[in-house]
C-alpha cells in the first residue's frame, strides 16, 4: 500500500535537491519516532470520537428499527464496519508515510525543508535571510521527547504574529517548521553559528558579492569604436579651445 500511495500522490521519498551552487551538507535531520508515536496518538484520539458516534447512532437506529427490519440493521451494520475500517487502515498508512517523507537538511548557505504527501513542499532558507530561530515544545510533545524548530526569515516573525492576533491559520511563505526532531538545541545552535558567520560575511551570497566586486589593480577596457569615439571627443575639444582663444583677441 505504500507504494501504491507514494504512486497516487505522486510523491518521492528522496532527500530534497540543493539549490543552485556549491553547497556543502552538513546535516541531515529526520522526524524522531516519538514524533511517529505523536502522531498516532492524535489518529487514535480523532477515531475513538468517530468510533463513539458511530456506535452511538447504531445503537439509536437498531432501537428504533428493532426487529422489523433485521436485513435492514446487518446491512448497516456491515457499511459502518467498512466505513470506518478501511479509513481507519489509509489514514495510518498516510500517517506513516508523512513521517517518512520529512527531510530536514543543513548546507553551509541554507535550511532545505520537504515535508507532505498530496501537496509536497519544499522549502529552502537562505542564512543570510533569517531573522530568528526558536524551539517549540508544547506538553504533550514535552511527553513524546519532540520539538519544533521555528525558522523566521525577513518578513516571516510579523506575518506570524499578525496571524496569531487575527486568530486564523495561514501559511507563512517566510516562515520554516523542523517538526518532530529530538535534538532541538543542537539543531538550533548550529542554525545560529551558520546564521552568524553568515552575517559577518555581509548579507547574499558571499560567492556573487565576490563575482559582483571590482577587480582591484586593473583599468577598464574599451573597444575600438569607444576609443575612436573619445579621440573624436577630444579632437573636437581641441578646436573648440582654439576658436576660443582666435575670438577673445578680436573681441577686445
Amino acid at each position: 500500500m505504500r507504494e501504491l500511495l507514494l504512486r497516487l500522490f505522486r510523491s518521492t521519498d528522496e532527500a530534497p535537491r540543493l539549490p543552485l551552487g556549491a553547497h556543502q551538507v552538513l546535516r541531515v535531520e529526520r522526524a524522531s519516532p516519538g514524533f511517529l508515536n505523536l502522531l498516532y496518538l492524535r489518529w487514535m484520539m480523532k477515531w475513538a470520537t468517530a468510533i463513539g458516534g458511530a456506535v452511538l447512532f447504531h445503537i439509536m437506529v437498531q432501537e428504533d428499527a428493532g426487529d422489523d427490519h433485521p436485513i435492514a440493521v446487518l446491512i448497516f451494520e456491515i457499511l459502518t464496519i467498512i466505513g470506518i475500517v478501511v479509513p481507519m487502515i489509509v489514514t495510518a498508512v498516510v500517517i506513516r508515510l508523512d513521517f517518512e517523507l520529512r527531510w530536514y537538511v543543513i548546507t553551509d548557505r541554507s535550511l532545505l525543508i520537504r515535508e507532505g504527501i498530496w501537496l509536497q513542499r519544499e522549502l529552502s532558507l537562505s542564512f543570510a535571510n533569517v531573522q530568528n530561530v526558536k524551539v517549540q515544545q508544547g506538553p504533550i510533545e514535552r511527553l513524546f521527547g519532540v520539538s519544533t524548530i521555528q525558522v523566521d526569515t525577513a518578513g516571516g516573525a510579523g506575518a506570524t504574529a499578525a496571524a496569531q492576533q487575527g486568530g486564523g491559520h495561514a501559511v507563512h511563505a517566510h516562515s520554516g517548521y523542523v517538526r518532530g526532531v529530538s535534538d532541538p538545541e543542537g539543531i538550533r545552535d548550529q542554525l545560529l553559528e551558520l546564521i552568524r558567520k553568515h552575517r559577518g560575511a555581509g548579507l547574499g551570497d558571499h560567492d556573487d558579492a565576490n563575482d559582483r566586486r571590482p577587480s582591484q589593480g586593473t583599468t577598464p577596457a574599451f573597444g575600438p569604436d569607444a576609443l575612436r569615439a573619445l579621440r573624436e571627443a577630444a579632437e573636437a575639444a581641441r578646436e573648440l579651445r582654439r576658436a576660443t582663444a582666435r575670438i577673445g583677441p578680436d573681441a577686445t
